[in-house]
Order: structure tokens, then sequence, then C-alpha cells
């Protein structure tokens, strides 16, 4: 069975790293995957050909205007598509599953299946050209004939926006247990390059510059907790995260914590990075399934996290889940974990990573994706036609 998967981009973000995941693990006695890239190769392009899997890129302008600038990148699509024959076309956010729906029905594709990873957007952070991509979005969801979504968070929302949700199904995102791990040497090596001594407690989050994560409530957390535990270290890590951003940069000055918070930018290889802290935070007013989280409680790292998106969900009873938008909030959770006496930390750090074994395995991930597609390819269907899509808008 060949399933051609359609994304917006290849980069360093949880959609993509999850797509990454899922088709190098499928698998390949049953699957064909071939993954298409709106934009370019991106950071993951590597990885997934290495793996033997068909990376293709349009080479569109990474804007919310795909389709309606680069008409010629989406009839170089079609003939993709009309080449490839693919029994299955699985799209990826917003722009992808709106292209993908037109060209796939152009070329005939019985089988449509859209991926929503996001969850609470706020509106006033992003332009009416996206306002307007997400209402077009709603508008055509009932053509897809599956929705996939990893979290029940970013479903609660898309229903309380209008959409049926009699296609959507849920399938959580999954963490490999042998490459998120506890790792001494990891540990050792990320401290000294941070500056840090193996006794310092270090509070880290790692996230992408972004409204939504809320490095701001994070760095009010900081300032709060250090004047109770003045020898606390505060490391964030990811994109942005870097005296290259002027607001992270001034965001950092404005908190006075001097070297104790540490702007450490991206690390290509994040796994060795989350067995350095003692403990991980995630900030985000939104989310829809929280990576970061799953990953940290994954090398034995418990969490506090703001109740955003599947964060409680995910965290359970092996960390702290603390109410949105509040620093005291968060600043209080971090204290209760430090208040714990060392054997306690290091249980929770266990029952974190067990947690996440059990329920969030990237073995789950992959059967559900596999069970997904063994149950629609079979079934013909008359596919919707151009003309009724045409009759919808």
């Amino acid at each position: 069975m060949k399933i051609l998967h359609l994304i917006t981009g290849l980069g360093m973000g949880g959609a993509e790293a999850m797509l990454t995941r899922v088709v190098t693990r499928m698998d390949a006695t049953r699957f064909e995957n071939v993954v298409v890239s709106l934009t370019g190769r991106g950071f993951l392009a590597e990885p997934l050909e290495r793996a033997g899997v068909r990376v293709h890129t349009l080479g569109m302008r990474n804007s919310g205007r795909f389709m309606a600038w680069q008409p010629g990148r989406a009839i170089d699509f079609w003939r993709l598509l009309r080449r490839e024959k693919p029994d299955i076309l699985q799209t990826w956010l917003y722009h992808a599953d709106l292209l993908g729906l037109l060209a796939g029905r152009y070329a005939g594709l019985r089988r449509i299946i859209w991926n929503v990873r996001c969850s609470d957007l706020d509106a006033s952070h992003y332009s009416r050209l996206f306002a307007g991509i997400v209402r077009l979005h709603r508008h055509y969801a009932g053509f897809a004939d599956v929705i996939v979504t990893n979290a029940q968070a970013a479903l609660d929302v898309h229903v309380a926006r209008g959409y049926d949700p009699s296609n959507w199904q849920i399938i959580p995102n999954g963490v490999d247990l042998d490459d998120f791990r506890p790792d001494p040497d990891a540990r050792r090596a990320m401290r000294a390059r941070w500056g840090l001594n193996d006794g310092d407690f270090v509070v880290g989050m790692v996230a992408r510059y972004d409204p939504h994560k809320r490095h701001d409530l994070f760095v009010d957390a900081a300032r709060r907790f250090s004047e109770k535990a003045p020898g606390a270290r505060f490391v964030l890590v990811g994109p942005g995260m870097d005296g290259s951003n002027p607001a992270m940069a001034r965001l950092a000055a404005q908190a006075g914590l001097g070297g104790k918070l540490i702007l450490a930018g991206p690390i290509r290889d994040v796994r060795r990075a989350y067995p350095a802290f003692d403990l991980g935070v995630l900030s985000s007013w939104s989310e829809g399934f929280p990576n970061v989280i799953a990953e940290c409680m994954a090398a034995g790292v418990p969490c506090v996290a703001t109740d955003a998106g599947d964060s409680a969900r995910v965290v359970g009873a092996a960390g702290f889940i603390v109410p949105r938008g509040d620093g005291a909030a968060l600043a209080q959770g971090i204290g209760r974990f430090w208040a714990l006496p060392p054997e306690t930390r290091r249980a929770l750090g266990a029952a974190a990573r067990d947690r996440i074994g059990a329920h969030f395995s990237i073995a789950a991930a992959v059967r559900g994706y596999e069970r997904l597609y063994d149950r629609q390819a079979p079934l013909p269907t008359r596919p919707a036609s151009v003309g009724h899509l045409a009759a919808a808008t």
C-alpha cells in the first residue's frame, strides 16, 4: 500500500518530527511511504531518506498564500500525484490539507486523510489571511475521509469552531524510549556546555519562540522561584532562544536573573538536552499534544506544565499541572518539586518514564496509523467530484 504524505515543511517542528517517526517505523513489507514538502527539504529530509523514504519538494514560499500566489506549484503537485498514484493521500497541517484535498480530488484519489495538530489558537497572534485559511479548512473538512488529530483538546476546540466530529480520529503522538532516555554522559556534557555544575538544580524548557509558548511566563516563574532558591539555574532551548532574538534578549534582561538564565538556542540533537534538566517545564497557553513534555518524561525527568491542550493527560500523576497564564502558580509548581527529598524526585522521574512507555510509545502511534490505513484503503468509494467541491463554496 502506497501512502503519500504532504506536509508544509520538514523543519524542526512537532508535526514534522511525528511524521518522520511514524513513516520510518512502519512495516516496510506492507507500506510504502513517500513524503512531499510544500516548501524545501528542511532538517528532517535527510533522516527520512536514510530510512529509504523518498522525499519530494515543491519549493513554495513559506507564507500563508501557498495556493493563492503559487498555482504552478499546485499543478506540479497534481502531476506528482498522477505519477505516484498513491492508495492514500495523508496531509499534515492546514495548508497541506487544503491543497491535498483540491489536487487529490482532481487526480482522482479515492482516499484523502487530513491531520490536524493544533488547538486553542489565539487569532490575535495570526494574520487575517491565516484566519481565512482556517475558515476554508472548516468549510471543506467534510470532504476528507478521515481527520486525524493527536489530542483530545484539538478535537474539542475544532468541534467548538463548527467542525463535524463524525469523521475525526485521535492518534496520540508517541515517543521512542530508546531515543529519549536517561543519559548520564549527555547530562554531564550539556551541563558543561552551559557552564553548569552537576549539583546545580536545573529547570529547563524546550520550545521554539512563539507567543503561545509563553516564554514570558517561564521567565516570570524563574524570577519568583529564584528568590526562594538562589542556586537554581534556568535553561531555555529551541529556535529563537538566543541573543539574536531581540524579544528574548529583552525579556532576559528585564528579569534580572543574570547568568542564572541561559538562552541555549536550538540544539540539533535535542535528545541530549533533556537529561541535563532536573525538572522540565512547559509554560504554554496553547498546546495540542505536548511533544516536549512526553520526550522529557521519557528521559526520566518529571515536568511541571500549564493546563494547556493534553498536557494533563500526558503528565498524569508523574508531575504537576498548574493553571495557564499564572507565573506565581508555575513558580509554586517548581517549588513543590524542589522541596521533595532526592529519593522522591528520582521515583517521580522513573514514574514519568514508565507512564510514557505505557501510554504514549512510538510503537502504539505507529500501530494506530497502520490500522487507520488498513481500514481505509480496501474500501472503494466514489470520490467527491470537483463539481461537488465547487458547489460547496
